[in-house]
């Protein structure tokens, strides 16, 4: 077709710089979510709070997880994004 859109291939600089983004995004959401457990006891101190009773929280980051996956996944099939 005559408005057949070209895809870029990235190379070089930009595609180690991509590549840089994700190791970086993944390496962030692992230290955030690795981060609750040892620092509930510090947190049941602070708050005045049994570890049973600040449970709720691994239970609540869990949904907001898959609540925010959810909502990513639409809101990527809505924007049409080309490179």
């Amino acid at each position: 077709p005559l408005l057949a859109r070209r895809r870029r291939t990235y190379v070089g600089r930009d595609r180690a710089l991509i590549t840089a983004g994700y190791v970086g995004s993944f390496f962030a959401i692992g230290v955030c979510l690795a981060s609750l457990g040892p620092l509930l006891p510090e947190l049941a101190s602070k708050t005045g709070r049994t570890l049973p009773e600040l449970s709720f929280l691994f239970v609540a980051r869990s949904i907001g997880y898959v609540l925010g996956s959810l909502l990513g996944g639409v809101i990527f099939d809505r924007v049409d994004v080309t490179h």
